[in-house]
């Protein structure tokens, strides 16, 4: 009995160590990008901020197709198999160096109406694009042979180089779009070289064994490729209103869009550092004994943390963007409340994803992505004719509810996750009256707001209690 607590105990301390981590190289990254949301907003227009945010949805599609997604495989059988590593990293890079050189055939389309005017920095697109597929490939490397320190400090210079960078290049020089990428290049730079030099990584890139490489690579391309789809479809549940928006709206509305999202993103800071995390927690305790209470445990706690501060940021939504939004970018902030309800509903997704890649169950991630892909393809085409920018945000929300919803279905098969449906349906609906009432235009709604978030407080606080009392039995 002893051996089982202590057993627990150190599942959640190895978490906690891997969140403290991972929230050095997340608060930098993020920090860094809240910082810089007031410079773009006030040195840039909202055609040039949407010309930045086109630069990574492109990135975002591309990357895992011309790499195969096999970044993600080193991660994992770099720590599922610790024999072989090397083989596992040079394959990495060997196909990650490949998918950029791929990359620059597809440049020529950068040229079409949809993709707002991208086409006009083809050099820098695919300067920026290599720097960030390097520094994503080299980043999973140290997550893989647990160097999760050298990450860290990888992404903090990465940030600062950003920072100081894009300061010099947009608010002094006045650089415009190409002082953004400038930023973005020399920031991915000096954390590649960080990994190369001060992490060793340079001398694990090549390997001779041609037998290991090509056995290695069989085994990656199996896990890897249910994840191309994956993240195409992924990719298009949460992305593909940005090409909506600019074709039915134009590269500005796409612009307010961009900039609605950021303060959302702080949702996703908490989450990102959560979730890199617990991924690498997931994949080293699912074979061990008690995974099923692990996984329920931290779920449950994740939920209902997740929950208030998606609540908090709506209250909050308008009073944080007067901050953040500067000049003709702060009439957005209405568009803050839905795109935290979809970013809610994206961090429950993930979690239970990594249930998915921890049994090595790829193809049944990719079907319940396809299913959110279909459904935001639809919703956002409507939701934009019916109300525009608003439509978009509700249909990325439902896109990502669908998904949730699919996944924790589907997930039974491989561990239950433990619901009380009543609770899980009181507290998704308290979100979304809280989502409607904090976008009320013209009307003072501080009390609703205030009774809303406190039933949200009761119910988290209640269900975190009787998981709590779960853990303990």
């Amino acid at each position: 009995m002893k051996r089982d607590v202590q057993g627990n105990l150190t599942k959640y301390v190895g978490l906690l160590k891997n969140i403290g981590l991972f929230t050095i190289s997340n608060v930098a990254i993020k920090l860094v990008t809240f910082i810089l949301v007031p410079l773009y907003t006030a040195f840039l227009s909202t055609e040039e901020f949407g010309v930045t945010d086109m630069l990574n949805t492109v990135v975002s599609l591309v990357m895992p197709l011309v790499t195969l997604s096999i970044p993600d495989a080193v991660l994992r059988y770099c720590i599922e198999d610790k024999n072989n590593t090397r083989q596992y990293i040079s394959v990495g890079f060997i196909v990650t160096f490949a998918g950029c050189v791929l990359t620059v055939s597809i440049l020529p389309m950068l040229d079409l109406d949809f993709f707002g005017g991208l086409g006009q920095y083809k050099i820098w697109f695919i300067a920026c694009f290599a720097a960030m597929s390097m520094q994503t490939f080299l980043s999973n490397v140290a997550r893989g042979l647990g160097e999760v320190q050298t990450m860290a400090i990888a992404s903090v210079f990465s940030s600062m180089a950003n920072a100081i960078t894009a300061g010099i290049a947009i608010a002094v020089l006045h650089y415009g779009v190409y002082g953004f990428f400038l930023s973005i290049l020399i920031g991915n730079s000096v954390g590649c070289l960080y990994y190369l030099v001060r992490g060793h990584f340079a001398n694990q890139l090549i390997s001779c064994d041609r037998k290991g490489l090509a056995q290695a690579f069989r085994v990656m391309i199996v896990y890897a490729v249910p994840l191309i789809p994956n993240a195409l479809f992924w990719w298009v549940s949460q992305s593909i209103n940005r090409f909506f928006i600019t074709g039915m709206l134009g590269i500005g509305a796409t612009g307010l869009f961009a900039a609605a999202g950021k303060l959302p993103g702080m949702l996703n800071l908490i989450s990102n550092i959560f979730q890199q995390a617990w991924n690498l927690s997931a994949f080293q305790q699912f074979r061990e004994k008690g995974k099923e209470r692990f996984f329920n445990v931290t779920y449950c706690i994740y939920k209902s943390g997740m929950c208030i501060c998606a609540a908090l940021l709506m209250i909050c939504a308008p009073w944080i963007a007067s901050f953040f939004l500067q000049k003709s970018f702060y009439r957005a902030w209405t568009y803050i409340p839905l795109l935290l309800l979809a970013f809610y509903f994206s961090a429950l997704n993930a979690f239970i994803g990594s249930i998915y890649t921890s049994a090595l169950q790829t193809r049944m991630l990719f079907t319940t992505t396809l299913v959110g892909a279909i459904v935001c393809v639809v919703a956002t085409y409507f939701g934009v004719l019916i109300a525009g920018l608003q439509g978009a945000c509700a249909a990325t929300a439902l896109a990502n509810a669908v998904v949730w919803i699919t996944r924790l279905h589907g997930s039974r098969k491989l561990i239950s996750i433990t619901c009380n449906y009543m609770t899980m349906i009181l507290e998704n609906l308290l979100l979304i009256a809280l989502c409607v009432v904090r976008i009320i235009p013209n009307v003072d709604m501080a009390i609703p707001l205030l009774l809303i978030f406190v039933a949200i407080a009761l119910v988290e606080l209640f269900d975190t209690k009787q998981c709590l009392v779960y853990a303990r039995s």
